[in-house]
């Protein structure tokens, strides 16, 4: 029996070590281990170095069903694995939303592809896995294939807004009235429009051609900032260059320079 090394914390294929079980056959070393799938085993610290173990089982499993079902690289088994990943590995990129919200794969699809396949079946193209209610676990009562842009309506930070006595997200509204979601938004919380104002290109058009300078809520410059540019020019400083530091195009400093735009301003 050599010395005790301490591989708690450690990672072996899907394995992560969480225990020192104390030293049992053959006098080796014996250690509880958390499989990525959630099940917990005890194994030989040998056999985790040598790669002997590298699951409690499931991987043996995955290739007998891949030899039975012959779907490993089928989108619905990525779908599946996937699924399961973002809910029991902390590792994965998106655990956070999902484990670590307390969202589970129920026990009927956690380690077994068919079961999941015979509820879900095939993928309908350009559909993904969407639970109906995003604070609850993937089962079959609670998910379905759904488009990109429904499952864009079925989002935990989804704002409705109301306007002609519908209510409706953002993307719908954007989508209804031909505006880009990104305009519709920027119009709303950049510039502090009502919605009524945000909504009707009309009103949005006249107001933004019969405001000038500062009064437009679009406008990045001011006052302060004009005569700043205009002192900056006087002292020979490039159109370009001032444009970079205003956030402006070398239009606008143009103008401020011929007189064409905030005359008014003096220096």
């Amino acid at each position: 029996m050599g010395r005790l090394i301490d591989i708690i914390g450690n990672k072996y294929g899907r394995l992560t070590v969480i225990e020192h079980l104390g030293v049992k056959v053959r006098r080796t070393h014996y250690w509880k281990c958390q499989c990525d799938c959630g099940n917990i085993i005890e194994c030989s610290g040998d056999n985790l170095k040598k790669g002997a173990t590298k699951s409690c089982g499931c991987i043996s499993k995955e290739c007998d069903w891949n030899k039975t079902h012959r779907m490993a690289k089928n989108p619905e088994y990525h779908i599946w694995n996937s699924m399961k990943m973002r809910c029991i590995n902390p590792k994965n990129s998106a655990y956070k939303n999902y484990g670590g919200r307390g969202i589970k794969v129920c026990d009927r699809w956690l380690n077994n592809f068919e079961n999941f396949y015979d509820d879900m079946g095939k993928k309908p193209e350009g559909m993904s896995i969407d639970r109906i209610d995003v604070n609850g676990n993937y089962c079959p009562e609670n998910c379905r294939w759904a488009t990109v842009e429904e499952q864009s309506r079925n989002k935990r930070d989804n704002v409705y807004i109301e306007y002609n006595g519908k209510l409706k997200i953002l993307s719908d509204w954007a989508k209804e009235l031909n505006i880009s979601r990104q305009t519709l938004h920027k119009r709303l919380k950049d510039y502090n429009y009502s919605v009524d104002e945000a909504f009707n290109l009309e009103l949005h058009y006249s107001k933004t051609i019969k405001l000038s300078g500062e009064k437009n809520p679009m406008s990045k410059l001011n006052e302060i900032k004009v005569k700043e540019i205009k002192v900056f020019l006087k002292q020979g400083r490039k159109t370009t260059e001032l444009s970079k530091i205003y956030g402006v195009s070398n239009s606008v400093i143009s103008n401020i320079k011929s007189g064409k735009r905030w005359a008014h301003v003096e220096v």
